[in-house]
């Protein structure tokens, strides 16, 4: 008996499923499914791994690249930046001959 709410009832027992023991054929072939199930996740992991593997290769290429284009994008930064400085100098220089070209 147990106690529910202000009384005792009853406790009804739980008819127990029995288990009944496989069958060798039974378990031959849930040994084959599961055999099958197996070699197909193992295929499955193969082409996952094959998969990553290539992708970090990617990755690793495009990493490579963007290091050999930031290389690239400083050098020409420091070469239009002589470039400008040189300009600036040819401007001068050009003054310097336009005033001593000009008549007094």
């Amino acid at each position: 008996m147990r106690r529910v709410g202000g009384g005792y009832v009853p406790i009804q027992e739980q008819p127990h499923q029995r288990t009944r023991a496989a069958t060798p054929a039974t378990t031959k072939i849930e040994l084959q499914r599961l055999r099958k199930e197996n070699e197909s996740l193992r295929r499955e992991i193969g082409h996952l791994r094959a998969s990553k593997a290539q992708t970090e290769s990617a990755f690793t290429r495009q990493n490579e690249a963007l290091v050999e284009l930031a290389k690239m994008n400083e050098m020409q930064s420091t070469q239009l930046e002589r470039q400008v400085a040189e300009a600036a100098a040819q401007k001068n220089y050009i003054e310097k001959l336009a005033l001593q070209l000009k008549p007094t």
